[in-house]
């Protein structure tokens, strides 16, 4: 199964704390691909507790809400 996957995307493993901290290389793009959830987003953090199999996403107030984007890519649950 593919929890993650994406182009451009950068990813600071803890091994010591089991979290691994996610990022697009480029502001904007949606880079961030959970294919098992059919989701994708340009969420500028998010943080990927391995141990509780969580992955928890914020937007800091600094970044425009236009250049943001989470969408499905199932057709059935698109608009």
């Amino acid at each position: 199964m593919v929890i993650i996957r994406s182009f451009d995307l950068l990813i600071n493993f803890n091994l010591l704390t089991k979290q691994a901290e996610i990022s697009p290389e480029v502001e904007g793009v949606a880079a961030i691909g959970f294919p098992y959830a059919q989701f994708k987003t340009s969420i500028t953090n998010a943080r990927w507790d391995l141990e509780n199999q969580m992955v928890y996403m914020t937007k800091p107030e600094s970044v425009d809400i236009n250049s943001s984007y989470f969408y499905t890519t199932r057709a059935d649950l698109d608009s």
